[in-house]
């Protein structure tokens, strides 16, 4: 179990937020420092271009425009522009800008992104620039976009799309990409993603060395057109043994009692009454271990998921209308925060794409915290193990 403690900071229309330590820096807002103790630094930095995002990790940060095909690489201990980055125009209006920063195992901090294709995914130093991953290989058709690395720096996992489009699961080992690059021509570690069933995932994270991942489905009338042979079992959110696949040869029809959250006592905790959740959708949680490559566990929630942070090796916080804290293995959901309202989730890919705004979210894993940003406040959950 997790202890929860609020920090409510007050702002100065906020343009950006990431974390640097412990403090939060806007930095397309000029580039102003927000303590934890409420002080501000002003800085007076300004970008000459339309950047929407930011990704840091360490002292680096990327600054990128989410619909467009450039990025800036910035050193925030020093201020300085390190480089520009680019990404191919194709389709790049429909889908966020892929790039993610991370520590690999010996601990250099390295970006992965597609500079070259849009279907490449490649590996560099962010320091120098020395790519990691050069190969002469013609990649899968793949659009590579809403990376995350395990902490240890070993996978990679994404939230990729190809075209219909339909969006799928992507999990690479990075240990052997960089001994063999063309790993990353494919889709990478075979994940158990039933799109045969019409489950589409929407939402990617990692927990230790476990892939957790969410996946919609709008028309739960098309699992009566499944064959028998290439079902897979779903369990309802409820405490229990996590599920090992054992018996995954069937899928369980749940019904609206059995989807109930309910609380510690046992008391239901209905979906929050929001037009966000969509009417007929189910939405499944699932979690495949990468070193055993052993489904864990499947469970069906009463409401979509979104945006997922990792919370230790056995939790994540969903960001879908609302933070919520969940517990992987029985689909639990153990606390929510209605009054913190963290955007509309941005369907990819999408021709109805729009640009990020407020509220900015800005994640922590390795300190178990995040933030959201709005004008004129910052709230920042702070999370200690119970």
């Amino acid at each position: 179990m997790w202890t929860a403690t609020r920090t409510e900071l007050a702002a100065h229309w906020l343009h950006s937020l990431c974390w640097r330590g412990d403090t939060l820096v806007d930095l397309l807002g000029h580039g102003t420092i927000y303590h934890l103790d409420g002080q501000v630094e002003r800085r007076s930095r300004a970008y000459a271009y339309p950047f929407d995002a930011v990704v840091a990790c360490d002292r680096f940060a990327v600054l990128t425009q989410t619909l467009g095909t450039k990025a800036l690489l910035v050193d925030l201990d020093t201020r300085r522009d390190l480089r520009e980055l680019n990404r191919s125009y194709y389709h790049a209006t429909d889908y966020d800008y892929p790039i993610t920063l991370f520590h690999l195992p010996d601990g250099r901090v390295a970006i992965a992104h597609c500079p070259d294709d849009y279907c490449t995914l490649e590996l560099e130093l962010a320091e120098t620039g020395e790519r990691l991953t050069r190969r002469e290989a013609k990649s899968a058709d793949i659009f590579h976009t809403r990376l995350a690395a395990s902490p240890d720096g070993r996978f990679l996992a994404e939230n990729a799309w190809v075209w219909h489009p339909w969006n799928i699961i992507a999990c690479f080992d990075l240990e052997a990409a960089l001994a063999d690059p063309t790993i990353l021509d494919a889709q990478g570690l075979p994940i158990p993603q039933n799109g045969i069933c019409g489950w589409e995932p929407d939402g990617v994270t990692i927990c230790g060395h476990r892939v957790v991942y969410s996946s919609i489905l709008e028309h739960p009338e098309d699992l009566d057109d499944v064959e028998e042979e290439d079902r897979f079992e779903v369990l309802p959110a409820e405490p229990g043994v996590p599920y090992t696949g054992e018996e995954a040869d069937r899928v369980r029809r749940l019904s609206v009692s059995e989807l109930q959250i309910v609380d510690p006592d046992g008391n239901p905790i209905p979906p929050a009454p929001t037009p966000r959740i969509p009417p007929r959708t189910r939405s499944l949680l699932q979690a495949f271990d990468l070193d055993t490559g052993a489904l864990l566990s499947s469970r069906e929630l009463a409401e979509p998921l979104g945006r997922m942070m990792p919370l230790g090796p056995d939790h994540v916080i969903a960001f879908y209308d609302h933070p919520k804290l969940i517990e992987v293995a029985t689909g639990r959901i153990l606390a929510r925060w209605q009054d913190l309202d963290p955007g509309i989730e941005r369907a990819s890919p999408s021709v109805n794409l729009t640009a990020p705004t407020w509220p900015w979210l800005a994640m922590d894993p390795a300190h178990h915290r995040f933030a959201l940003g709005w004008t004129d406040r910052i709230v920042v959950m702070s999370f200690t193990p119970a």
